[in-house]
């Protein structure tokens, strides 16, 4: 874990947002969507009723942070420098490393991509930084939208809790959602695996590329290359009357040459071979393609 962040809250970058420590200072501009309903409505049915109570919860989250239980930032868009919400792992337990994730993003941001765009951000530097090994996102079910995000990003459903919140009139269930470290670390694996690929992929692993379709024709040779990497199974399905292969990794298909197709295929999933794979194409290309991604991922790493 690195221990410098406790000192200050880090300020943190993606190529459209600043994430920056909150301030007490922050209270009028956050107070403004902070306190509308429709915005809160999957956060508290009872949001903040004046600014002075909002400076009251900051200071509170400041204090937590110093105490090492919170971090709270606000999220600033670079091109206008506004604040468009705020984002904190808040119920931080270092000795038991984990954390819950807690958003709120003013209404006209909302469904823009984001989340989408600071979210591996922050489960890098959750996982990284803070060395944590859970991560949680705990939802209102009917927040549908949050649901599909986390889903989308590999986080698994812990489970529901039953009217575990209420709102003075009605209660309400709420979904957990949880990543692990080790989930995290596959998934930027699988990530930096498909770059390396796409890459390296040329008329050396397959005589049917081309400029337009990079993918075309590299089935066989990219499932090898990434059971190299991954383990797992390579399965087969049939298009246009040949074997389209692909690979299964923890009892999901990851079709890492898919998107040679305008349209994916009816996947059958049927069970295959790194044999059956091989005759796809041969050693030249097989040769060429692993040590191509190899290079890539070590310049990266």
């Amino acid at each position: 874990m690195n221990k410098d962040w406790y000192l200050d809250i880090p300020t943190l970058e993606t190529e459209h947002y600043r994430l920056r420590g909150m301030t007490e200072a922050d209270a009028p501009l956050l107070f403004a969507f902070m306190s509308d309903k429709d915005t809160m409505k999957y956060i508290t049915p009872n949001p903040v009723q004046t600014t002075e109570e909002l400076k009251e919860s900051i200071e509170s989250s400041i204090q937590n942070f110093y105490m090492q239980k919170e971090l709270p930032w606000v999220i600033v868009h670079k091109q206008n420098e506004e604040i468009i919400g705020m984002f904190r792992f808040h119920k931080l337990n270092l000795w038991h490393q984990k954390t819950e994730m807690g958003v709120v993003i003013r209404k006209e941001y909302q469904r823009t991509g984001v989340m989408t765009e600071i979210l591996t951000m922050m489960l890098s530097f959750g996982f990284t930084t803070l060395g944590l090994n859970r991560i949680v996102g705990d939802i209102f079910a009917e927040n549908k939208g949050s649901q599909k995000l986390l889903t989308t990003f590999g986080f698994h459903q812990d489970g529901v809790l039953r009217q575990t919140d209420f709102d003075g009139v009605n209660f309400h269930d709420t979904v957990v959602y949880s990543m692990l470290k080790e989930e995290f670390e596959r998934k930027q694996t699988i990530h930096l695996l498909k770059e390396a690929l796409e890459h390296s992929w040329s008329l050396q692993s397959s005589s049917k590329w081309t400029v337009d379709n990079p993918a075309c024709g590299q089935c066989g040779v990219t499932s090898l290359v990434v059971h190299d990497y991954l383990g797992g199974d390579i399965a087969k399905t049939r298009v246009d009357g040949h074997w389209h292969f692909f690979n299964i990794l923890n009892g999901s298909r990851h079709d890492f040459t898919g998107s040679q197709f305008a349209v994916l295929p009816h996947y059958d999933d049927v069970p295959s071979s790194r044999e059956e794979a091989y005759l796809d194409t041969n050693e030249s290309q097989y040769t060429y393609l692993k040590q191509a991604v190899k290079e890539y991922i070590d310049k990266r790493n």
